[in-house]
């Protein structure tokens, strides 16, 4: 099986990413984040040896179909963010703890084209966060504490800890690059 990693990201302005941080600004004042993006990630397996057949019929699966990506909002990256040397970052998956809209879509896909070898695919959200100024992993690890895990009314805003989990996938002293 060869897997894929899709980035989806809006070409036009994100109203989500939007609110969260000017929520991140409410909750804390003083915050080290300078910016915020958000990424629909999708990881699909198919079953293929090599990676240049899986990006093939992902490529088509791209092109024929709106249920993944819209290109008239949307871009992509395959694999991995793109960087920025200038400053600390970190990303943060969210993921919902049942998988039946996976599962579904999966299927649809499946169903809709028969001759693509799709195994599975998971959907999470990818948030990043770019620091002002670089941390180290202990400050970069209080501030996830603090935002993304909800504890409470006032601590926490990313993640519902009732249908969702997270995890603190990338910590890196360059920054993915934010779609200027």
């Amino acid at each position: 099986m060869t897997p894929l990693t899709l980035y989806i990201y809006s070409n036009n302005t994100d109203l989500h990413c939007i609110s969260a941080f000017e929520s991140i600004k409410q909750m804390m004042p003083n915050t080290p984040i300078q910016k915020l993006q958000r990424y629909r990630k999708f990881t699909f397996s198919f079953n293929e040896t090599t990676t240049e057949k899986a990006q093939s019929h992902l490529s088509q699966l791209l092109d024929t179909s709106y249920d993944i990506l819209n290109p008239n909002k949307e871009s992509y990256y395959l694999d991995q963010l793109p960087r920025v040397k200038t400053t600390t970052s970190c990303s943060v998956d969210v993921l919902k703890q049942h998988t039946t809209d996976d599962n579904r879509l999966c299927q649809r896909l499946q169903f809709k084209y028969p001759t693509i070898p799709l195994q599975s695919l998971k959907q999470s959200i990818t948030w990043t966060f770019i620091f002002s100024k670089k941390l180290s992993e202990n400050d970069v690890n209080a501030t996830y504490d603090q935002l993304i895990l909800t504890t409470s009314r006032t601590s926490g805003l990313f993640v519902n800890p009732l249908f969702e989990t997270a995890s603190l996938y990338s910590i890196q002293n360059s920054a993915p690059s934010l779609s200027n």
